[in-house]
């Protein structure tokens, strides 16, 4: 899939996510562009052919030099670390209940310190949004919606609701980290499932849960575990993983997309799981877990990012990034042409 218009993503473009408005005859696309692995960011594009063709619009971020300090040494060996601060796995919704007319397109991310060095300290993060009038922007600085608890202020420094203490977020308390977001608008209710890795042993379990809103993303509330590590292994990871979260409806019932993870943590294609009440955040299940009514594997050789989908981008269905080192660009956006249902 190419986008029109995007340059500079040297190392190509990944973690596509769509939002098509109800009725609306065009369809946004955020994603991240990868110039370098220290300078991720977000990007959006719109279609107004079901998918065939889209063209870039904006840059909703843009990673920034950042310092951080630690108590962790282990981090840059000194208690002050110079890096940068970069943004990726987006989520994109279209709020138009929201009175401000100036936040109805929104879009969660998780950003996070990457060192000097280049390592990825991904607890050293926050979910963050953005908010724009319309797809093209303009697109608003930084909101540090929700953080956490680590060796680092940069997770919990001017956030809206820490989850390691907030009584609302109880559900996520035990999360070291919230990662790869994926919301949906219902009415005035925002949803957002996020992938919570959390720490037991010498290992790190990686769930699904569902927080909500019910004032347009100001404060977010628990509501349930949707798939829990025992239904990550149902799903085929052999290591109680699963992420990359998609929320989507079509024909009038709600769906998620998730990813389980199997050797060395790669991705091993996306599920498709259908809900029998959202509200609750209740998944269709068979004895022993999730019902999986789809399941994409990632080819032999090539590595595989979470999917998205959407019932407006006819021409598409569902999305997903891969990364194929033999190719360049290696990081690239492509369609199945399958689905959604």
């Amino acid at each position: 899939m190419t986008i029109t218009g995007d340059a500079g993503s040297s190392l190509g473009v990944l973690d596509p996510a769509l939002a098509y408005a109800a009725g609306a005859g065009s369809g946004g696309l955020v994603y991240s562009s990868v110039p370098s692995q220290s300078s991720v960011h977000t990007r959006v594009a719109q279609s107004s052919d079901g998918g065939a063709t889209w063209a870039f619009l904006a840059d909703v971020n843009v990673a920034t030099a950042r310092t951080i300090t630690t108590t962790d040494m282990a981090v840059c060996g000194a208690a002050t670390c110079t890096g940068t601060w970069v943004h990726e796995v987006p989520t994109l919704v279209v709020d138009s209940t929201d009175p401000d007319a100036s936040r109805r397109y929104k879009v969660f991310n998780h950003s996070y310190f990457v060192t000097s060095g280049g390592t990825l300290e991904y607890a050293y993060g926050v979910i963050s949004l953005y908010t724009a009038p319309a797809l093209g922007g303009p697109w608003s600085a930084e909101t540090r919606l929700l953080g956490w608890d680590s060796p680092s202020t940069a997770s919990d420094s001017g956030v809206g609701q820490n989850i390691t203490h907030d009584p609302a977020l109880t559900g996520v308390s035990n999360c070291v980290l919230l990662t790869e977001p994926g919301a949906q608008t219902r009415g005035t209710t925002i949803d957002l499932a996020v992938g919570c890795v959390w720490f037991t042993g010498t290992k790190f379990p990686i769930d699904i849960r569902l927080l909500r809103s019910t004032d347009h993303g100001a404060t977010w509330t628990y509501v349930t575990t949707l798939v829990d590590t025992a239904g990550a292994n149902f799903l085929g990871s052999d290591r109680a993983q699963i992420n990359g979260a998609d929320l989507f409806t079509a024909g009038g019932k709600y769906y998620l997309l998730a990813d389980p993870h199997g050797a060395g943590g790669a991705y091993l294609g996306c599920v498709e799981l259908e809900f029998t009440d959202i509200a609750s955040g209740a998944l269709l299940q068979l004895m022993g877990g999730p019902e999986p009514r789809r399941l994409y594997q990632a080819p032999v050789g090539v590595g595989w990012t979470p999917c998205t989908a959407a019932p407006g981008a006819t021409q598409t269905g569902f999305l997903m990034g891969v990364a194929n080192l033999s190719v360049s660009p290696p990081l690239r956006i492509v369609a199945t042409n399958q689905g959604p249902p």
